[in-house]
């Protein structure tokens, strides 16, 4: 009988020491686990930050070849409207020049004629 006890408390013994021991290693796996799913999370949030910088730097780089072209547009404009309105005052100078030529011919003859 106490032959029994005593084997009765030592495989209540090892089967106590059995169970911790599972629960350890459940409680191990996981925390592994959890560890994993955590640095998959930290992976994948670098993943995306990189992913919407690199978004974030194309837009302002195309933004800004936009700029850059709008400028290069308005100044080849503001050049062309110059070069026209420059083009414009020699025409009329021209032909202010070409009248007065005119009128002083004109006027010429006429004196020659009275005279």
């Amino acid at each position: 009988r106490i032959r029994e006890e005593e084997e009765q408390r030592r495989v209540e013994a090892l089967r106590a020491e059995h169970e911790s021991i599972e629960l350890k290693l459940a409680g191990e796996s996981d925390a592994d686990a959890y560890r994993r799913a955590m640095a998959e999370e930290r992976r994948q949030s670098f993943a995306f930050r990189n992913a919407e910088g690199r978004r974030i730097r194309e837009e302002e780089e195309q933004r800004r070849v936009e700029a850059l072209r709008a400028e290069h547009e308005s100044i080849e404009l503001k050049l062309a409207g110059e070069s026209d309105a420059d083009a414009y005052r020699r025409a009329m100078a021209e032909e202010r020049r070409q009248s007065f030529a005119f009128r002083n011919a004109e006027g010429r003859r006429i004196r020659e004629e009275e005279e």
